[in-house]
C-alpha cells in the first residue's frame, strides 16, 4: 500500500509547480517544485482524523503527510516499554505516538490519538477527560491542537492546552454516553498534534508518551502537568476530587534525536 500511494503522488506531482487534488490520498499533493505549507498543528489535526476516521491504513495516512504536507517519518530507536500496566488501559486504547520532519522548515511533528474500547460502568453524566502528550525531554511547542469526535457526533476542537509547558501537551474535554446510542461518546476517538522544534535547547533523544485520564460526575479536571523521571515523561492530570477518576498511559514512541 505504501508503495502504490507514493507512486501515485509522484504522478500526480511530476512536472507540476501547482498542486493537484489526489482522491487516493484525501488531500492537495504539492508539486515537485513547490515548497509545502508551513506545518501547522490544526490543518494536520483535521487530515489524520479524517482519514484515520475514513479508515484509512497509516501507510495511506504517511504518504499524504508527505505528499501534502511535506512531512516524512522519522526512524527512532524503540523504547523499553516500561509503563505501569493499568487495567485502565482495557477502556481506551492509545496507538504509539508518530513523529515526522519537516525538510523545509526543520519543524519536527508528533500525532497521538485514542479510542475508546469499553464504557462498562460508564453513566450517562457528563464526565471530564483529558489526553496528553508527554516528551521525555525538552521541547519548544510551535502550534498544538486536539480533536475528539463520536461515530455519531461531530468534531469538537481546542487549540488551548491545558497544560504542559517544555514537556509537551494536555487538553481536558467534558465526554458523556448518551442514552439509547451503543458504545460511542462525544469522546469516543480522539487525535492530538504538536509542532515544535527544540530551539533554545539544543539537540537530544525524545521520546513521546500519551495519557488519558477519566474523571466523573463528582471532579473536575484542573489541567494537566507533565514532568520527567528516568523512566520518561511523568503526566498527571489534577482532578478537584482523586477518588473519582482514572488515569493511563499508552505506549511510548521511539526515541528520536530532535535538534
Amino acid at each position: 500500500m505504501t508503495t502504490a500511494m507514493a507512486g501515485n503522488a509522484s504522478a500526480a506531482t511530476s512536472g507540476r509547480t501547482s498542486t493537484t487534488v489526489s482522491a487516493a490520498l484525501g488531500c492537495v499533493v504539492v508539486g515537485a517544485n513547490a515548497k509545502p505549507p508551513r506545518p501547522e498543528a490544526s490543518a494536520i489535526e483535521a487530515y489524520t482524523a479524517k482519514m484515520t476516521l475514513g479508515g484509512a491504513p497509516h501507510s495511506t495516512i504517511d504518504a499524504g503527510l508527505k505528499a501534502c504536507f511535506g512531512l516524512t517519518p522519522l526512524s527512532g530507536t524503540p523504547v523499553a516499554q516500561i509503563r505501569p500496566n493499568d487495567s485502565s488501559r482495557n477502556y481506551v486504547n492509545m496507538p504509539t505516538p508518530s513523529v515526522y520532519w519537516s525538510s523545509s522548515y526543520n519543524d519536527n511533528v508528533v500525532t497521538g490519538n485514542w479510542n475508546w474500547t469499553s464504557y462498562s460502568g460508564m453513566n450517562t453524566q457528563d464526565h471530564s477527560d483529558g489526553f496528553a502528550l508527554g516528551a521525555s525531554n525538552s521541547i519548544r511547542v510551535m502550534s498544538q491542537t486536539a480533536g475528539w469526535y463520536g461515530n455519531n457526533f461531530g468534531e469538537k476542537t481546542s487549540n488551548s492546552s491545558d497544560g504542559g509547558g517544555n514537556l509537551g501537551r494536555g487538553f481536558g474535554f467534558d465526554n458523556a454516553v448518551i442514552i439509547g446510542v451503543p458504545n460511542d461518546s462525544f469522546a469516543h476517538y480522539g487525535f492530538e498534534t504538536l509542532v515544535f522544534d527544540r530551539s533554545g535547547f539544543g539537540c537530544a533523544n525524545v521520546f513521546f508518551t500519551p495519557h488519558y485520564s477519566h474523571g466523573w460526575s463528582g471532579t473536575t479536571l484542573n489541567g494537566v502537568s507533565i514532568s520527567v523521571s528516568s523512566s520518561g515523561p511523568v503526566i498527571t492530570a489534577n482532578y478537584s476530587n482523586t477518588s473519582e477518576q482514572w488515569q493511563a498511559y499508552g505506549a511510548d514512541s521511539s526515541s528520536y534525536n530532535i535538534c
